[in-house]
C-alpha cells in the first residue's frame, strides 16, 4: 500500500468527478505519494498549518497509471509517484489524520469504512 494526504474538498470533488488529480497534477505532472514510513514526515513538513488532513490508502496493484519510486529533489529516499490521474478504485481506505496534544500528527487506524461512501 502507498498512501496520499489530501482535503476532504479534493477528495469529494474527486468523487465529483470520478478521478483523483491534486491541485499540483497541472504542474507536477503526477500524484505525490509516500509510504507507511514516511507518511508522518510529509505531514509535518507539508501540512503542519492544518488541523486535520485526509489520508488516502492506495492498493499499487489496482492504481492504472504507472507508479515510479523516485526521488526528484535529489535525496536519497525515494517516494512513490502516480504518473497519470488515479482511478478510484484504487482508494481501498481512507482515515483522517489528527493531532496529538503536542501537535503531531498521528498516523490513523484504518478502519472499514470507506470515505468514498460519502
Amino acid at each position: 500500500m502507498i498512501y496520499h494526504i489530501t482535503t476532504l474538498k479534493q477528495w469529494q470533488t474527486a468523487l465529483e468527478e470520478g478521478v483523483y488529480a491534486p491541485e499540483t497534477f497541472a504542474t507536477d505532472g503526477f500524484v505525490h505519494c509516500s509510504t507507511d514510513k514516511q507518511v508522518l514526515d510529509v505531514a509535518t513538513r507539508l501540512y503542519s498549518h492544518e488541523k486535520e488532513i485526509l489520508l488516502l490508502m492506495i492498493d499499487e496493484k489496482l492504481t492504472a497509471p504507472e507508479i515510479v519510486y523516485e526521488n526528484l529533489e535529489g535525496g536519497k529516499e525515494k517516494y512513490p509517484h502516480i504518473y497519470g490521474k488515479l482511478n478510484l478504485e484504487a482508494v481501498v481506505n481512507s482515515a483522517f489524520m489528527h493531532k496529538d496534544q503536542h501537535g503531531k500528527f498521528i498516523f490513523p487506524t484504518f478502519t472499514s469504512n470507506s470515505v468514498r461512501t460519502w
